[in-house]
């Protein structure tokens, strides 16, 4: 595309993304001589008429979004445009996407959709993309999560600081997606967990999330709830308070760290308590050292 067509566009149908921004991404998406293009995230249209722009007569272009903003008429398009009106992870939007292609690979999808799902969007969309084509995520900066993935992707990666920023990778072999996802985020709740847990059991066995000795790493899942008497939530960080419970005969431990993600970001909590009967005591706790309780009955 000329600098002179180029400056039309931009002028005209004002994309969402900055002018030397898009002028990036366009210049590598040319590169791939696409004839199927996936938009997440149409907004009012503006890109999607740039790519619309690079298709050949015929070419396929599949738009999707939960509303039908889209201020040109895509009907009188010679290129094969289909706008899919939901959201990019609901299974309906999926299968209907997958119904369109038929069988055919996108040699570029664009995600700029809900920055907080860009995680999702990517582990949903990234089988629809052939071998060598590209995908570019839009806004990077604000992505959150999605870093942890992409910094552990073994695919050919650019990086522009060009306007908001935007990603752009090249599909260059076959990955498991949500174990790379898995385990990227496990290494990342590692690095930034801020307590280790010890557990004595009624017999005065003292069993350690890693085992001194040994280096072996305890699972809480293998612990016997109803053989602890005493279990800590033990601060790697000495600023942090001891979090120490004492379990009576008949009580059984509730014990469990676990994350959610949350607005892009990860919330690290570890959970503590008892249960007897019909009646749960439980402590959380989170990365900060703060515990709340929650009592009720069953």
């Amino acid at each position: 595309m000329d600098e002179k067509r180029y400056r039309e566009l931009f002028s005209r149908y004002k994309p969402g993304q900055g002018f030397d921004e898009l002028k990036w991404t366009i210049e590598r998406v040319e590169a791939l001589k696409p004839q199927v293009i996936i938009e997440i995230g149409v907004k009012t249209g503006g890109s999607l008429k740039f790519w619309e722009q690079i298709l050949p007569k015929g070419g396929v272009l599949i738009g999707i979004d939960p509303e039908n903003f889209v201020l040109w008429d895509i009907k009188r398009s010679d290129r094969q445009i289909h706008f899919v009106q939901g959201k990019s992870q609901d299974p309906e939007t999926v299968t209907k996407v997958a119904e369109i292609l038929d069988g055919r690979r996108a040699d570029f999808i664009f995600v700029d959709g809900d920055h907080r799902r860009a995680l999702d969007d990517f582990v949903l969309y990234e089988p629809f993309l052939r071998e060598g084509g590209g995908i570019a995520f839009h806004d990077f900066r604000n992505l959150g999560v999605f870093h942890l993935l992409w910094r552990n992707l073994p695919w050919k990666k650019e990086v522009t600081l060009l306007g908001e920023s935007t990603a752009f990778a090249w599909k260059t072999e076959h990955v498991n997606l949500k174990e790379l996802t898995r385990k990227s985020i496990n290494r990342e709740i590692l690095s930034r967990t801020k307590y280790s847990w010890l557990a004595k059991t009624r017999s005065g066995k003292i069993i350690a999330e890693i085992d001194v000795e040994t280096g072996k790493l305890n699972m809480l899942k293998h612990l016997n709830p109803k053989d602890i008497h005493v279990f800590r939530w033990v601060p790697l960080d000495p600023s942090l308070p001891n979090h120490t419970l004492f379990l009576n005969e008949g009580q059984e431990l509730i014990a469990e760290r676990t994350f959610k993600i949350r607005d892009g970001e990860i919330k690290i909590m570890y959970l503590c308590g008892w249960r007897s009967g019909n009646q749960v005591l439980r402590y959380v706790i989170d990365n900060y050292g703060n515990a709340f309780v929650e009592e009720k009955d069953l």
